[in-house]
């Protein structure tokens, strides 16, 4: 039952922002795609500081660094990426790209820890890079400068930007509960994110909005990242990562029948390309 409880988690998480796409769309539509994750990360940081506060925890000095780098790329500059991507291009595209998280992920630990690739992962690392060419060049008027393809390629930076988080938590020096770390590194991201009142200012939301802003706060952060780090603790960063190939089918679905956006050709290969080239990456043997 303890094996099995991490992979249940994954795989409630992966429903939980798979349909976070259509709250995120929904609310950047509103407010401005930065000024929306700071509201986001204020309202989940101020949540966990209600079970993270009091515990008597001193956090490991060598941990300290990681946190703040935690909370720059796992929040800040995740969600800055994700966020205006998500504006800029089609909720399906984002999915697909972010699901090459685990390609990214393999790729890093081979450079870090010097870990000779096999065959079967270099091709799975050769597949999931043909198949982002392939979704960024779907569009029915493809131009190198169009908002579709900064949107994309915003969009791999966030990827980038989430491997590089991923990396950081799974090294721990000092022990702690998903809790305790998701609060350090959210009040850090939200730090990071803060300068963007001077520039904004504070912005209203419909109730609608509200709703869709509690959603990703409450649901996708707070209950989300602790769910992920407890799966990133108890199964491993590749294993963990892995789990991710299950958040686009989700949000394509949401893609298609609930915002109703056009799939072409190229962009269904090139999911195809990327499912399969995850695939190999994962194969063992």
């Amino acid at each position: 039952m303890k094996k099995f409880l991490p992979h249940a988690a994954a795989v409630i998480l992966m429903v939980i922002w798979g349909l976070s796409y259509l709250s995120i769309r929904f609310v950047v539509n509103e407010i401005d795609p930065v000024l929306s994750a700071f509201y986001r990360f204020a309202i989940s940081t101020a949540v966990m500081s209600l079970f993270a506060f009091g515990r008597g925890k001193r956090v490991h000095r060598e941990d300290r660094l990681r946190f703040v780098l935690g909370g720059l790329f796992g929040v800040a500059t995740y969600f800055t990426f994700q966020n205006i991507g998500v504006k800029l291009t089609t909720t399906a595209n984002v999915a697909i790209i972010i699901s090459t998280i685990p390609v990214i992920t393999l790729l890093v630990n081979s450079v870090v820890l010097k870990i000779r690739l096999d065959r079967w992962k270099v091709a799975g690392v050769a597949m999931s890079v043909a198949g982002i060419a392939l979704i960024v060049l779907a569009k029915e008027n493809f131009s190198l400068f169009s908002s579709g393809t900064l949107g994309d390629l915003l969009v791999l930076g966030a990827a980038l930007s989430w491997v590089a988080y991923t990396l950081l938590m799974s090294n721990l020096k000092g022990s702690y509960s998903p809790m305790e770390a998701s609060f350090h590194t959210n009040a850090w991201g939200t730090l990071f994110l803060s300068p963007i009142l001077l520039r904004t200012g504070l912005q209203t939301l419909s109730p609608t909005g509200i709703f869709h802003l509690l959603y990703l706060s409450i649901v996708c952060t707070f209950v989300g990242y602790n769910l992920y780090l407890y799966c990133l603790k108890a199964l491993g960063s590749v294993k963990a990562t892995a789990y991710i190939n299950l958040e686009p089918a989700i949000s394509v679905a949401v893609s298609i029948f609930i915002l109703k956006e056009a799939v072409f050709p190229l962009q269904i290969a090139g999911a195809a390309v990327i499912i399969l080239g995850v695939f190999l990456v994962n194969r063992k043997g």
